[in-house]
């Protein structure tokens, strides 16, 4: 879906997605599930609104209808990623001539420029009343597991244990050994037998109940390995993710040992690490959105950054009257 507050800029390779891929499921009746309100910005004289549309059905839907009323005095002046007419004192907005069809258990978001600050009312998805507010993602991953250690415990066996991080929503935790995944658990230790003599890499991973995943965390690491990981390629910023955040992804790094994860910064700040190819930065306001991206391995390596922005420029002012 495309994400435009006025002008949105390429910088550097940025690629900002003009239509959420969709799987084109057999059509049927437009029966979205509800639509959601929102401010995104604010000012004296009026406001940009956000209507997300939510399909809970499970097959794609071929078009939808939103249609509400604002608190006088308040008008609309312009509207996108919908097509907008007006019918007395009612905005009627549908999807524009370029979208696909919306997935099954999909969103879709438009936005429109206010003029005044009086908010929907009598909002209608379909005939069916909006839902309120717009529902929201957890898109943060749970901080990284620490020292992560392995003891003798008993004839035969060790137990390698870790202490939990301080994230409250933590569901659980992977466990590898030499890069494949060997256990998931809900505690914070795990007994095995000894393993045979080799050379073993350890790593152990937090997610959360939205399936967040931290970095992996080593024990002891590969030593004295000096070779980084190769710089994500292909970095873009897409439109999903709502008015909260843009969504980042890359292609994965290679390494001589593992990549462990990703470092994350906006316009030079570490926002996040993650352990996959996808990450979320938050929506700030107007202006530019600058995102460089690292991959590190077991020793704490960081490849050469891959970048990628946009700039989010106001909507034009009002015209005189």
């Amino acid at each position: 879906m495309t994400r435009s507050l006025g002008r949105l800029a390429r910088l550097a390779g940025a690629a900002l997605l003009a239509a959420v891929a969709a799987v084109v499921l057999p059509a049927a009746p437009a029966q979205a599930a509800t639509g959601d309100f929102r401010k995104d910005s604010v000012w004296d004289t009026g406001y940009i609104g956000t209507i997300t549309v939510r399909n809970d059905l499970p097959w794609a839907v071929t078009t939808w209808r939103v249609d509400l009323e604002l608190a006088a005095p308040t008008t609309i002046s312009s509207a996108w990623n919908a097509t907008m007419t007006r019918s007395g004192t009612r905005y009627v907005f549908t999807p524009p001539s370029w979208a696909a069809p919306l997935p099954a258990r999909s969103t879709t978001s438009f936005s429109f420029v206010a003029a005044g600050r009086g908010e929907p009312v009598d909002c209608r998805v379909d005939g069916a009343a909006c839902g309120g507010t717009a529902p929201t993602r957890d898109v943060v991953p749970p901080g990284a597991p620490a020292n992560f250690r392995m003891d003798f415990t008993g004839p035969g066996t060790v137990t390698y244990s870790w202490d939990a991080p301080a994230d409250a929503d933590v569901a659980g935790y992977h466990v590898f050994q030499n890069g494949r995944l060997v256990a998931t658990t809900t505690e914070t230790s795990r007994t095995t037998p000894v393993p045979p003599p080799m050379v073993m890499l350890d790593a152990v991973r937090a997610f959360d109940a939205a399936g967040n995943l931290s970095p992996l965390v080593y024990r002891g690491g590969p030593g004295g390995d000096p070779v980084p990981p190769s710089v994500p390629a292909q970095p873009r910023i897409n439109g999903g993710g709502g008015s909260a955040w843009f969504q980042v992804s890359w292609a994965e790094s290679t390494d001589n040992v593992q990549v462990a994860g990703y470092e994350v910064r906006l316009n030079g700040t570490v926002i996040t690490s993650v352990a996959g190819t996808t990450a979320y930065v938050p929506y700030r306001g107007f202006g530019t959105y600058q995102v460089t991206i690292r991959a590190f391995d077991a020793s704490g390596n960081f490849s050469g950054p891959a970048w990628t922005g946009i700039a989010v420029d106001p909507p034009p002012p009002l015209p005189a009257r």
